[in-house]
Protein backbone atom coordinates (compact mmCIF):
# COMPACT_ATOMS: atom_id res chain seq x y z
CA UNK A 1 0.00 0.00 0.00
CA UNK A 2 1.51 3.34 -0.99
CA UNK A 3 1.59 6.31 1.37
CA UNK A 4 -1.19 8.26 -0.40
CA UNK A 5 -3.59 5.31 -0.31
CA UNK A 6 -2.69 4.62 3.33
CA UNK A 7 -3.05 8.30 4.21
CA UNK A 8 -6.53 8.52 2.74
CA UNK A 9 -7.89 5.70 4.91
CA UNK A 10 -8.09 7.36 8.33
CA UNK A 11 -10.90 9.91 8.56
CA UNK A 12 -11.21 12.38 11.43
CA UNK A 13 -13.45 15.38 11.91
CA UNK A 14 -12.24 18.37 9.95
CA UNK A 15 -10.41 21.20 11.62
CA UNK A 16 -10.98 23.70 8.80
CA UNK A 17 -13.89 26.11 8.86
CA UNK A 18 -15.54 24.56 5.78
CA UNK A 19 -19.20 24.14 4.89
CA UNK A 20 -20.79 22.73 1.72
CA UNK A 21 -21.81 25.43 -0.75
CA UNK A 22 -25.35 26.82 -0.58
CA UNK A 23 -25.41 29.23 -3.52
CA UNK A 24 -25.10 27.44 -6.86
CA UNK A 25 -25.87 28.26 -10.50
CA UNK A 26 -29.56 28.12 -11.46
CA UNK A 27 -29.27 24.72 -13.17
CA UNK A 28 -28.24 23.09 -9.84
CA UNK A 29 -30.38 22.20 -6.86
CA UNK A 30 -29.42 21.22 -3.34
CA UNK A 31 -30.76 17.81 -2.32
CA UNK A 32 -29.31 17.69 1.20
CA UNK A 33 -26.99 19.65 3.50
CA UNK A 34 -26.18 17.71 6.64
CA UNK A 35 -23.48 16.40 8.95
CA UNK A 36 -22.31 12.91 9.93
CA UNK A 37 -19.99 12.61 12.96
CA UNK A 38 -18.93 16.28 12.79
CA UNK A 39 -18.29 16.02 9.03
CA UNK A 40 -20.49 18.34 6.98
CA UNK A 41 -21.52 17.25 3.50
CA UNK A 42 -23.73 18.33 0.63
CA UNK A 43 -25.65 16.43 -2.03
CA UNK A 44 -26.57 18.20 -5.28
CA UNK A 45 -28.08 17.46 -8.69
CA UNK A 46 -27.97 19.40 -11.95
CA UNK A 47 -30.80 19.66 -14.47
CA UNK A 48 -28.69 17.74 -16.99
CA UNK A 49 -28.33 14.68 -14.73
CA UNK A 50 -25.05 15.20 -12.87
CA UNK A 51 -25.02 14.23 -9.19
CA UNK A 52 -22.44 15.61 -6.74
CA UNK A 53 -21.57 14.73 -3.16
CA UNK A 54 -19.07 16.96 -1.38
CA UNK A 55 -17.55 16.54 2.08
CA UNK A 56 -14.50 17.60 4.06
CA UNK A 57 -12.48 15.45 6.46
CA UNK A 58 -9.08 15.45 8.13
CA UNK A 59 -6.99 12.42 7.25
CA UNK A 60 -3.97 10.72 8.78
CA UNK A 61 -1.72 13.40 7.28
CA UNK A 62 -3.63 15.87 9.57
CA UNK A 63 -4.68 17.91 6.55
CA UNK A 64 -8.22 18.86 5.66
CA UNK A 65 -9.29 17.40 2.32
CA UNK A 66 -12.45 18.14 0.38
CA UNK A 67 -13.75 15.04 -1.41
CA UNK A 68 -15.95 15.63 -4.45
CA UNK A 69 -17.85 12.71 -6.05
CA UNK A 70 -19.30 13.40 -9.50
CA UNK A 71 -21.58 10.90 -11.23
CA UNK A 72 -24.22 10.24 -13.84
CA UNK A 73 -26.83 7.51 -13.78
CA UNK A 74 -25.79 5.75 -17.00
CA UNK A 75 -22.34 7.03 -18.11
CA UNK A 76 -19.21 8.68 -16.79
CA UNK A 77 -19.22 12.46 -16.68
CA UNK A 78 -17.34 14.01 -19.61
CA UNK A 79 -14.07 15.90 -19.12
CA UNK A 80 -15.84 19.24 -19.63
CA UNK A 81 -18.50 18.28 -17.04
CA UNK A 82 -15.75 17.16 -14.63
CA UNK A 83 -13.99 20.53 -14.99
CA UNK A 84 -17.25 22.47 -14.74
CA UNK A 85 -18.19 20.73 -11.47
CA UNK A 86 -14.68 21.30 -10.09
CA UNK A 87 -14.95 25.01 -10.89
CA UNK A 88 -18.46 25.37 -9.41
CA UNK A 89 -17.73 23.52 -6.16
CA UNK A 90 -13.98 24.10 -5.61
CA UNK A 91 -13.27 27.27 -7.59
CA UNK A 92 -11.72 28.13 -10.94
CA UNK A 93 -8.27 28.81 -9.49
CA UNK A 94 -8.11 25.93 -7.02
CA UNK A 95 -5.92 22.86 -7.37
CA UNK A 96 -7.67 19.49 -7.26
CA UNK A 97 -6.35 15.99 -7.88
CA UNK A 98 -7.82 12.76 -9.13
CA UNK A 99 -6.29 9.67 -7.53
CA UNK A 100 -6.18 6.41 -9.47
CA UNK A 101 -5.06 3.73 -7.00
CA UNK A 102 -4.17 0.14 -7.87
CA UNK A 103 -7.24 -1.74 -9.08
CA UNK A 104 -7.12 -3.99 -6.00
CA UNK A 105 -7.75 -0.90 -3.82
CA UNK A 106 -10.63 0.62 -5.79
CA UNK A 107 -13.58 1.69 -3.68
CA UNK A 108 -16.45 2.83 -5.82
CA UNK A 109 -20.08 2.02 -5.15
CA UNK A 110 -21.22 3.50 -8.46
CA UNK A 111 -19.85 2.46 -11.89
CA UNK A 112 -20.16 5.98 -13.35
CA UNK A 113 -18.59 8.04 -10.55
CA UNK A 114 -15.39 10.11 -10.59
CA UNK A 115 -13.67 11.63 -7.56
CA UNK A 116 -11.66 14.80 -6.94
CA UNK A 117 -9.70 15.82 -3.85
CA UNK A 118 -8.63 19.30 -2.76
CA UNK A 119 -6.34 19.99 0.18
CA UNK A 120 -7.52 23.03 2.14
CA UNK A 121 -4.31 23.37 4.12
CA UNK A 122 -1.82 23.70 1.27
CA UNK A 123 -1.22 22.95 -2.37
CA UNK A 124 0.17 19.53 -1.64
CA UNK A 125 1.23 18.39 -5.09
CA UNK A 126 4.38 19.19 -7.07
CA UNK A 127 4.25 21.69 -9.91
CA UNK A 128 4.19 19.35 -12.92
CA UNK A 129 4.11 22.11 -15.52
CA UNK A 130 6.67 21.98 -18.29
CA UNK A 131 7.48 25.36 -19.77
CA UNK A 132 4.50 26.89 -17.99
CA UNK A 133 1.79 24.47 -19.17
CA UNK A 134 0.36 21.17 -18.03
Amino acid sequence: MNSLTKTMQVVKPQTANWKPPKNLPQNWRTIRLSEIEQQPYGVYRSRNGLAVIISCCRYEDNKNWIHLSISRKDKLPSWSEFVQVKEIFLGKESTAIQVIPPRSQWVNDHPFCLHLWQCLDETSIPDFRIEGMI
